[in-house]
């Protein structure tokens, strides 16, 4: 079975297209996997430093911990204590 789905493009036209319809008791077993039912989380609190922290520029980043193979900084690491710590990834543009 399928059903018609339209959305607009960047451009504004509207384009539909045909998708396939899930089975009801299909969508029912994806709805009872993802419906996290549980009241546990994996994700412990952060402190403020990092919940607040302003990390735009490199001096905030940490300590250099790789460069990339042409010698530039690629990672960095900012150690905030207690196991918390912040990784900046830098991404050169050629």
């Amino acid at each position: 079975m399928l059903s018609i789905v339209g959305y607009r493009a960047a451009n504004g036209s509207r384009i539909s297209r045909a998708v396939p319809r899930l089975g009801a008791r299909r969508q029912l077993r994806l709805e009872l996997i993802y419906a996290h039912l549980n009241s546990t989380t994996t994700v412990g609190s952060m402190p403020a430093e990092i919940a607040e922290g302003n990390f735009s520029a490199p001096e905030q980043w940490g300590k250099l911990i790789r460069a990339a193979g042409n010698g530039r900084p690629s990672l960095y690491e900012r150690d905030f204590g207690g196991g918390h710590k912040v990784f900046t990834f830098v991404f050169w543009a050629e």
